[in-house]
């Protein structure tokens, strides 16, 4: 029993962390679709790569990862919220958003803030399956 008790805990660790890549994928498509609005020069693939992998020696492309990881531990941790304490989803967004509200709202493109709403709808979604899956 012990044993099965090791896969599954592995399983769900794996499967959020191949999830929080799926998530950055899709978010590094639509950065790399803003930012070949704004440096024509580049091809949209190479634009996209330097997104994924924090290649880019720019602040303003590069994020080292800690979106990704990030979005990990919310993918662990979110399907155990939904089980009892919704409030904690709803308040650590809450955090994440008031933080950033003020940036958003002095930039003339409303990109950035569309990205973080599609991650944040991808996580919550993800993490609902991994209750369904998992927990419930």
């Amino acid at each position: 029993m012990a044993e099965l008790a090791k896969i599954f805990n592995c399983l769900y660790i794996f499967l959020a962390l191949g999830l929080s890549l799926i998530i950055r994928i899709i978010l590094s498509i639509f950065k790399s679709a803003e930012l070949s609005r704004e440096q024509k020069d580049e091809v949209r693939f190479e634009l996209w790569k330097k997104s994924f992998f924090s290649s880019a020696n720019d602040k303003a492309i590069d994020d080292y990862w800690l979106s990704f990881w990030l979005g990990s531990i919310e993918l662990m941790i979110y399907p155990y919220s939904m089980a009892s304490r919704w409030e904690f989803i709803a308040f650590w967004i809450g955090i994440k958003t008031a933080v950033t509200w003020k940036k958003w709202e002095e930039g003339k493109d409303r990109s950035p803030y569309m990205r973080f709403l599609l991650g944040n709808a991808l996580v919550i979604s993800f993490s609902y399956v991994m209750y369904l899956i998992f927990i419930k």
